[in-house]
């Protein structure tokens, strides 16, 4: 509701559109679209209604930082579009632009306090002809301003659960030689609550009021915005979960993995075990150390372990034992070669028969790294344990909620835990010479 001269009545009904993406962690770009509809009774004679549709638009571009693990600070540029007309219509010539410097603090897990100060260049009056003719419905529904202003503002929350307790208080300071009186320059006080309904889903109720005084707002009076005297708001937002293709398996690469094919050995020929080590690409590999470990079938039999090396041809065969013949019994065969990972085999030796084996080496690849940060939904830094599968490599937050682990190339389930807070589980690829970045923020149970 807005309250322009004694006797007036002026009531609003409003929706807003907003979408906002993060294409880097430290920045967000954010389109909204207004759309209000204004309505007037009790005006003097020859105003008329009024009545009406208005539709105005945003641009803008948020930077954040964290300074430390408590403070984040920030700046804000926003790029407004006033009416230009019946909607979706904007009128460009009046385009304004307002900066602001952001700062947020959290006292404890609990509670957040922030401020922002900037300053709006306000060229919204050119989007009006004879703007000094204008009704005082017309007047008011408008929003334009002949002055600029300087923002401030302060707010706080509270959280709990799955709930946020907000409370915040802003003043638009309009300033220059056709300004109106202080006590006219917009203040608002708004308190609400939020509910995370869901990783993806909040929904918000606002209340808020005004207290300023508004001054003579018939024809010829100065222009400028005037807020609802009292306005709720309710918003649903929903963030779009970005899932990550599933990634093919390369069995050449990560032979052991379950979904890939096992390599069927051929029995031949008596007593003996030949072999063939290539590269990727099927190319002999020669110099490279072969270890077969085997353990006999035959109860008390000890364990035998035989060595050999590939020739120019990348080939290899172990016939006995020290002399003796190959027991019967389950293998396993390593194969080191320098510049490519170790390959282990299993392999069985069926006393009489030739066993034949083709072993494909991978070269070796330099590690990645997975790097992050954890840290509650309100900012603060938590010692949580991360665990990679697969692997088993766990890995435990420093005080500052940092962490970084090592990783072969490929693709890993990451099990993010913390007392108190939701188990969270992501995939992650890890390149070759590459850092991989997970920042999370946890939500309590």
């Amino acid at each position: 509701m807005l309250n322009a001269n004694e006797g007036d009545s002026h009531h609003r009904a409003a929706s807003s559109l907003a979408a906002s993406f993060r294409p880097l962690p430290y920045l967000a770009l954010v389109f909204q679209y207004d759309n209000r509809y204004d309505r007037h009774s009790n005006l003097e004679e020859g105003d008329g209604s009024d009545d009406g549709w208005l539709a105005e638009s945003r641009l803008g571009a948020r930077f954040v930082h964290k300074l430390t693990p408590e403070l984040g600070l920030g700046l804000e540029t926003m790029v407004w579009f006033p009416p230009g007309g019946e909607p979706p219509s904007f009128d460009f010539g009046g385009t304004s632009v307002e900066t602001r410097a952001l700062a947020t603090y959290n006292m404890n897990d609990a509670l957040r306090v922030s401020g922002n100060v900037g300053f709006r260049y306000d060229n919204s009056v050119e989007s009006v002809d004879n703007a000094d003719m204008l009704s005082t419905a017309d007047r008011l529904a408008l929003g334009v301003s002949d002055s600029n202003a300087v923002l401030a503002g302060v707010g706080a929350t509270y959280s709990f659960g799955n709930f946020d307790v907000l409370a915040e208080g802003t003043w638009d300071i309009l300033i220059g030689s056709d300004a109106p009186d202080l006590s006219e320059s917009p203040l608002r006080f708004g308190a609400g609550i939020r509910m995370r309904a869901t990783d993806s889903i909040q929904i918000q109720l606002v209340a808020e009021a005004s207290p300023s005084k508004v001054g003579d707002f018939t024809t010829m009076g100065t222009l400028y915005r005037v807020d609802p005297s009292f306005s709720t708001m309710f918003t649903l937002s929903y963030s779009y979960p970005l899932k990550q293709a599933d990634q093919q398996i390369d069995c050449v690469r990560f032979p052991s993995d379950a979904r890939c094919p096992k390599v069927e050995e051929v029995k031949k020929d008596p007593g003996k075990l030949k072999g063939t080590i290539t590269d990727e690409g099927g190319n002999p590999i020669s110099g490279a150390a072969v270890t077969l470990v085997i353990q006999p079938r035959e109860p008390g039999k000890p364990q035998v372990t035989v060595t050999a090396t590939t020739g120019e041809d990348g080939s290899f065969e172990i016939a006995d034992a020290n002399g003796e013949p190959l027991p019967d019994g389950a293998a396993e065969l390593t194969v080191e070669a320098e510049g490519f990972d170790a390959k282990k085999q299993n392999v069985d030796i069926v006393a009489g028969k030739l066993s034949e084996v083709s072993v494909p080496m991978s070269e070796a690849l330099p590690p990645g790294v997975l790097r992050g940060a954890v840290q509650s939904f309100r900012g603060k830094p938590l010692k949580a344990t991360i665990t990679v599968e697969p692997g088993d490599k766990t890995a435990t937050a420093d005080p500052q909620g940092q962490f970084e682990i090592e990783l072969e190339p490929g693709e890993y389930k990451v099990k993010i835990s913390a007392g108190g807070f939701k188990t969270q589980t992501r995939t992650v690829t890890i390149e070759k010479n590459g850092v991989t970045i997970m920042n999370v923020d946890m939500r309590n149970k």
